[in-house]
């Protein structure tokens, strides 16, 4: 004997991926300093509420920076992930560095020169168009030159001193202020005693 049928099972078969297109460009440049303004994601196949954005972008390191979107339909089939690379670049020339007033005594040979400048940048010392060194800024701006004007290719004279800065990028200052500076190590003549022409008596 046969029944008749039984209740009917409605089976709905989805493997097909949702699809995520980003809003705006998958590879963006942005000045070090500026604004990022996170331009989101849509969702086909998916609820675009449901889109989970993972990474961020530092504004003030320059460097490489990669946000990534992802998302499942309701039946658990997850979309091809997509990315945005996001470069945080810096083409800004520092601020000239600043040279503080020599306070070493002009007869002595070795000088030492202080200043500010952008916080971990080179810093070269130049007289005229020659450098005479090259030193690193502390974390606080500052740096100093230890230089030994007894060296065979400078001794005494006057020297008209200035600084560039580099920073981490590779972009170069405009010329510092400038500080002349006389160095003079030779003693003078000794004194002439002449005679004596009180009578001595």
């Amino acid at each position: 004997n046969e029944s008749v049928e039984s209740n009917t099972i409605t089976l709905t078969i989805d493997t097909t991926p949702p699809v995520i297109t980003l809003i705006g460009n998958s590879d963006e440049e942005i000045e070090r300093g500026s604004e990022y303004i996170e331009k989101k994601a849509t969702a086909t196949g998916a609820n675009t509420s449901d889109i989970v954005v993972e990474g961020s972008v530092n504004v003030n390191v320059a460097g490489t920076y990669t946000i990534t979107y992802d998302v499942s339909d309701e039946d658990g089939n997850d979309a091809v992930q997509q990315t945005r690379t996001v470069r945080v670049v810096d083409t800004t020339s520092p601020e000239p560095p600043t040279i503080n007033s020599v306070t070493t005594p002009s007869n002595q040979s070795d000088q030492t020169i202080t200043g500010a400048a952008e916080e971990g940048s080179t810093v070269k010392l130049y007289n005229d168009s020659k450098l005479l060194s090259t030193t690193t800024s502390n974390d606080d701006g500052s740096f100093t030159f230890n230089i030994d004007f007894s060296d065979d290719d400078l001794g005494d004279g006057t020297y008209t001193l200035t600084a560039k800065a580099t920073d981490l990028a590779g972009n170069e200052s405009v010329e510092s202020n400038t500080i002349t500076l006389t160095i003079d190590t030779t003693p003078p003549e000794p004194p002439t005693i002449n005679s004596v022409t009180t009578p001595s008596n």
